[in-house]
Formats: structure tokens, C-alpha cells, sequence
């Protein structure tokens, strides 16, 4: 049958949370372990042990196939990542295994909770308790390419979900991209990207109604930022990853719109590039 999403609780009590059929105790025990530390001093509970048992449960998470109320964990998810960004001692520095976990897990809740990637009713996750900030802050602290993976992925699904809060933080997303993952050669980073364009610019465009000329010009501000992180991105991009890239992102933006905006700063940067190599005396 269905097992609840909150029976995720201490590990020393996880057999009965996990075949209880009382939802709302064993999310209670679920957040009082996601804050344990916090009100416990015992050097046992805040280290290495502590995390351990964390990412054990965690693990077991990642695998359920059918879970119940999944957005009752999302808070105690975000407290433990907030956690995790913490400073930690030497021995507690490794934790990119238990955020990628987290941010798993989170991305799964995301999912299921809105299969078609649309938003969420209020009344099943209030936009309050989703943290885009807290992921985009993981991605700035972490130097993990899978990490900046993991998050990238939950903030395109989330973009569907919470577009506003995503907007919010769209410039930082994209300026992370064009100086970190566009630049890796591999199939995996380049899915991301896709995703990532495909997910989050969509909230963009949509959120120009056409009800005022000052959003529509916001939109369009924002969308030449984006279209200028790609541009001044490409000379570090792998070649053969280029054209796919901005094809995606023209395609995505809308070529009608922003083709010409695109082609003019390419133009702009092979100009700018020669003559400075020009003045450099380079060959």
C-alpha cells in the first residue's frame, strides 16, 4: 500500500514511522529531527552520527515509489539543506552527497505533486514553503558540478510551479550557468542547460501578459540579460555545443522576438574580441 511521505523519522524510531498509519505524528517526528541539533548540544547528535542518520533516511526517501502528503516534508527538506550550508568542522565538510539527497528528494516531491509541471494548488503547498532561494544559494556554495545539476533541475521544475519566486532569482540561475556548467563537455551538463532553458525561460515569457507596456518591457530587459550571460558565455563554451545551445535558447525565447537581439550582440562581441586583438598585437 501507500506509505506516507512523513514517516520519515529518527532512524531509531523509522521501522514503526514507516508502517504507522498517523501522518501528521510522524511528519512532527520527521521536523523535530530535521531541528534536533539545534536544541540538542550533545557533540554526538550535531556530528558525523547525526548526519549519517540523516542521509540513511534520505536514501530510503529517494526510493519510495508511492508516498502520501509528500509536501508535508518539503519544510523539514529545506531546514536540512539550510543546514547544510552551514559552516561545518573538518570532519562534517563533505556534505554535496546529502544536499544532492535533499534536493532529490525535493524534485521527486515536485513531481508527483504536479506531474504536468503546472502550478500547485495553495491549499497543497503554500509558495512560502518553497525555499528558491536556499537551492540558489546551494548552487553559489557548492563547486559539485552534480550538486549545480541536482538544483538546476529542481529550479526548472519549480519554475512551472512557483514562476514568480523563480523569476526573482532568474539573473543569478543564468549568470551561474554561462560562467560554470556551459563550459563542461559532456552530455549530462548539456541536458541541463536544455532543461534548464526549457523550463524556467517559459515562466519568463508567460509572465508578460500584455497588461501593461512596463511589465512587457521588464520581460524583455530581462530576456536580453539572459540572451547576453549565453553570448558572452559561448567563447568557453565547447564548439560543437554552440549552436545547439542558442538555437535552444532562441527557439525558446521566441526567434521573432529576440533573434535579431541575439545576432546583434554576437556581431557586438566579434567586433569588441577584434579589436583587442588587433591592439594586443595577437595573432
Amino acid at each position: 500500500g501507500e506509505v506516507s511521505a512523513a514517516h520519515a523519522g529518527p532512524l531509531h524510531r523509522l521501522g514503526n514511522a514507516l508502517c504507522s498509519d498517523n501522518t501528521l505524528q510522524a511528519a512532527a517526528r520527521f521536523r523535530l529531527f530535521a531541528r534536533k541539533s539545534q536544541d540538542v548540544e550533545s557533540v554526538q547528535e550535531v556530528g558525523g552520527l547525526y548526519w549519517q542518520r540523516v542521509t540513511l533516511i534520505l536514501e530510503l526517501l529517494q526510493h519510495k515509489k508511492k508516498l502520501k502528503s509528500p509536501q508535508i516534508l518539503i519544510p523539514s527538506l529545506f531546514n536540512l539543506l539550510s543546514r547544510c550550508l552551514e559552516p561545518k568542522s573538518p570532519e562534517q565538510e563533505n556534505m554535496e552527497y546529502t544536499k544532492q539527497l535533499i534536493l532529490s528528494c525535493l524534485l521527486n516531491i515536485c513531481q508527483k505533486l504536479s506531474p504536468d509541471g503546472g502550478r500547485i494548488p495553495k491549499d497543497i503547498l503554500d509558495a512560502e514553503k518553497f525555499n528558491v532561494e536556499l537551492i540558489v544559494q546551494c548552487i553559489r556554495l557548492s563547486e559539485m558540478p552534480q550538486t549545480h545539476h541536482q538544483a538546476l533541475l529542481l529550479l526548472g521544475t519549480a519554475a512551472g510551479i512557483f514562476p514568480d519566486k523563480v523569476l526573482h532569482n532568474i539573473m543569478s540561475i543564468f549568470t551561474f550557468m554561462g560562467a560554470n556548467v556551459m563550459r563542461l563537455d559532456d552530455s549530462y551538463s548539456f541536458q541541463v542547460i536544455s532543461k534548464t532553458v526549457k523550463m524556467v525561460i517559459p515562466a519568463l515569457i508567460q509572465s508578460d501578459h500584455g497588461d501593461s507596456k512596463e511589465v512587457t518591457r521588464n520581460v524583455e530587459v530581462l530576456a536580453v540579460k539572459i540572451i547576453s550571460v549565453f553570448v558572452d558565455a559561448l567563447p568557453h563554451v565547447p564548439e560543437h555545443r554552440r549552436l545547439p545551445i542558442l538555437v535552444q535558447l532562441v527557439d525558446t525565447l521566441g526567434a521573432d522576438k529576440f533573434l535579431w537581439v541575439l545576432l546583434a550582440l554576437l556581431f557586438e562581441q566579434y567586433v569588441t574580441k577584434t579589436v583587442l586583438v588587433a591592439t594586443c598585437g595577437e595573432k
